[in-house]
Formats: C-alpha cells, sequence, structure tokens
C-alpha cells in the first residue's frame, strides 16, 4: 500500500485505520504524525526537538566544567612555581593560597556539573 507521494506504508509502524486515513489526506504531514508515534505519543519531530535539546544542554554543562577546570589549572600553574621556585615567605603562602583555590575551583566545578547532570536527567524523563 502506497500513500499519495508514493512511500509505502505498509510497514508494521504505519497501519492505518479508515479513519486515521481520512485524517491524513485533510493535514500535510498527518501521516508522518499518524505512523510513528512513539510509546509516550510523541512525534518524530518532538521526540528529535527534545533529543537535541538534551544534546545541547549536556554539552553547555560540560563546556562549563571546563570553564572550572580551566580555572582551577590556572590557579596551580601560578601556586606551584611560587611554593618552590620563590624564597620569599609571603610569595609562598600566596602560591599556597593559589593551590588551595584551585582545588577549591576544581571541587565546587565537579560539584555543579553532577548536581546539574541529575537535573538533566529528571527534567528529560517526562
Amino acid at each position: 500500500m502506497y500513500d499519495q507521494r508514493g512511500r509505502d506504508t505498509s510497514s508494521s509502524r504505519c497501519r492505518l485505520s479508515l479513519s486515521q486515513a481520512a485524517t491524513v489526506n485533510a493535514e500535510p504531514h498527518g501521516l508522518i504524525q499518524v505512523c510513528y508515534k512513539n510509546t509516550r505519543g510523541k512525534t518524530v519531530d518532538e521526540q528529535l526537538r527534545n533529543q537535541l535539546s538534551r544534546h545541547r544542554t549536556e554539552l553547555a554543562n560540560e563546556r562549563t566544567l571546563l570553564a572550572y577546570i580551566r580555572t582551577a589549572l590556572g590557579f596551580v600553574i601560578v601556586g606551584i612555581p611560587a611554593m618552590w621556585v620563590l624564597e620569599h615567605p609571603y610569595l609562598q603562602a600566596l602560591g599556597g593560597l593559589s593551590l588551595t583555590a584551585g582545588a577549591v575551583c576544581l571541587a565546587l566545578g565537579l560539584r555543579r556539573f553532577m548536581a546539574v547532570n541529575a537535573m538533566i536527567a529528571r527534567a528529560f524523563e517526562s
């Protein structure tokens, strides 16, 4: 069985009843909306939009984590030479403070990344 555009509609995904076939002709893209429904009743367009939205959100979360890591690495790169190379005790203390700030920045970034990942998973379950 073929539709008006010559596509095969006899697959197991697309079994139309007579009432559904009548509505297909009335809507421009009704066949796609009727044939390709998942178990939650969303069309392919909705599924694709949700999937792409989730990927964008996850990538943004990863970029934010990388920014935290970059900042922490900057603190560590400044702190190590200040601790080991410089002889002045105040500069060594500032180096230790810089190392501590790097560790705290990394810990906060990882904590935020995991919290946002959990929020993304909860938001896109429904």
